[in-house]
């Protein structure tokens, strides 16, 4: 007998909150549903994926669940404390990283204004794994520690 793919994703989410419920503290886990691009290819749009709220401690390549004004967002912490970022300080704000594996070389022009600044403590910088297709610390600069509700267990 062959099964529909419709059918069988249900039996995949079917199967995983099974799991869920019977290994996890329901109070710290919680499922996330990925919306989408931006993660590929490690997450796909709709993948549901585990998170915990247990956030201590984070970590640079942590796959985190962060809360904004209009939703939840998925992202990898691409950089942390202590590291270097550029904020464009023209009419729309937009930053980048500073450091030598970003591959990064900037030419300061006359009439684009930027500054060079130091990442602070509680403040990471967040990226998705596909960076063209991606709304993230590019676009919106530094999350702060209290918007990530979540870490993601892969």
């Amino acid at each position: 007998m062959k099964l529909s793919n419709n059918f069988k994703r249900f039996l995949r989410l079917f199967f995983a909150i099974c799991i869920f419920l019977c290994v996890s503290k329901p109070s710290n886990d919680f499922f996330v549903v990925v919306q989408g691009g931006s993660m590929e290819p490690v997450l796909k749009n709709n993948q549901l994926v585990l998170a915990t709220k247990e956030i201590n401690p984070l970590f640079l390549d942590d796959i985190i669940v962060i809360k904004m004004k209009n939703g939840i967002i998925v992202k990898r912490i691409t950089a942390m404390r202590g590291e270097k970022y550029v904020e464009n300080l023209n009419k729309e704000a937009s930053y980048m990283l500073a450091s030598e594996k970003a591959g990064l070389n900037f030419h300061i022009q006359n009439n684009k204004k930027i500054s060079l600044k130091e990442i602070p403590e509680n403040y990471y910088f967040v990226e998705g794994d596909n960076r063209s297709g991606s709304f993230d610390s590019k676009n919106f600069g530094l999350i702060h520690k209290s918007q990530i509700i979540g870490k993601c267990l892969l």
